[in-house]
């Protein structure tokens, strides 16, 4: 089975303060268990996703994508954050794909990588 192609466009979904209004209080979801282990693997703890996810500035958003006409649209960042318990001064280039609950009470993440 093909995959459909997502529609992308230049105009966010979300609102960033809201994104970081989320990340603050730690209303934050990893969406699945590749996001889980992704992160995990990369060395972050929830508290450090959410600092990282608070400093997302609007220069770091990138597009916002949805894979068919009635699924949410998700909004594409990258940036670059300090490698956690590193001792080398180069920051990781993170990919971070981000949408909200149906309720818009929980910020979920559904990808967080090196990009």
């Amino acid at each position: 089975m093909v995959s459909p192609q997502p529609q992308k466009r230049k105009t966010s979904e979300y609102s960033l303060e809201h994104i970081h209004r989320l990340a603050s209080n730690q209303q934050v979801h990893f969406a699945t268990g590749t996001v889980f282990n992704d992160i995990k693997n990369l060395g972050y703890s929830l508290p450090e996703v959410c600092k990282c996810l608070k400093n997302l500035t609007s220069e770091n958003y990138r597009e916002s994508v949805r894979y068919g006409k009635s699924k949410p649209w998700f909004d594409v960042y990258h940036c670059q954050w300090p490698t956690p318990q590193s001792e080398t001064n180069n920051p990781d280039e993170l990919y971070i794909k981000l949408g909200f609950d149906k309720k818009c009470t929980t910020l979920l993440v559904f990808s967080f990588h090196l990009h």
